[in-house]
């Protein structure tokens, strides 16, 4: 993941006008915007407009293509972010994981397995078997089901957060697939840092280490889970 700091200087530093003419496109103002023919369909008409202020462009005819200077270029050689990042001249320096963002992923995990189990009635029924019967432990512990589908709402960055946190497996697999799981959490600030799950079927007990720098599960939480 390229840090948000550099994109952004990137953007100041290209100056998107000068590059969609850099690629033959001939640029006219009108009133605060410039205009041309757009290189993405067969444009007869101007129909690209080009706003310097906000360095965005946009193609109002055939292709209704539009953003940064980032896509600009995307487009027209057919590349990925990354390597429109390196022709504009950005550096390849990656931003270090976050803390706070790979927490906030696995607050994400938790809130979907806990939709997931209140519509998961099998989940809602192994949690009866163990004596879980009161709707408000359940609210109140957020506690969850993993079907699998979280991945397939995940973000490229969510993926590989929730990779480094032991959510998913290194092929991308959720690693607590088919388990209840609880959230463990810290101390007084409620932090979710860990998940223990029991797979409804075969009841064997599977725990996500959730590796975030700084986090530790305090032994009351540990002993509350025991328990469970």
């Amino acid at each position: 993941m390229i840090d948000k700091a550099e994109i952004e200087r990137v953007k100041r530093a290209s100056g998107l006008a000068a590059l969609i003419r850099s690629r033959g496109v001939k640029l006219q103002r009108r009133g605060k915007q410039l205009v041309g023919l757009c290189p993405f369909h067969d444009d007869h008409e101007p129909s690209l407009i080009v706003d310097p202020t906000k360095q965005l462009w946009n193609c109002l005819g055939a292709c209704r293509e539009g953003g940064d200077v980032y896509r600009f270029v995307m487009k027209a050689d057919s590349v990925d972010f990354r390597e429109a990042h390196r022709r504009l001249g950005g550096s390849e320096a990656e931003a270090e994981p976050s803390r706070v963002d790979d927490l906030e992923w696995l607050e994400r995990a938790v809130e979907h397995y806990h939709h997931t189990l209140l519509h998961t009635p099998s989940a809602q029924d192994y949690l009866r078997s163990r004596g879980i019967r009161a709707p408000e432990i359940v609210s109140t512990f957020r506690l969850g089901y993993v079907d699998g589908s979280l991945v397939e709402k995940l973000s490229d960055e969510g993926e590989a957060a929730l990779a480094r946190i032991g959510v998913l497996t290194e092929t991308g697999r959720e690693l607590m697939a088919g388990c209840v799981v609880f959230p463990l959490v810290r101390g007084a600030t409620g932090q979710v840092v860990s998940l223990y799950g029991r797979h409804c079927e075969r009841g064997n007990i599977s725990t996500c280490p959730a590796h975030i720098a700084g986090c530790s599960i305090h032994k009351a939480q540990e002993t509350r889970m025991k328990s469970y």
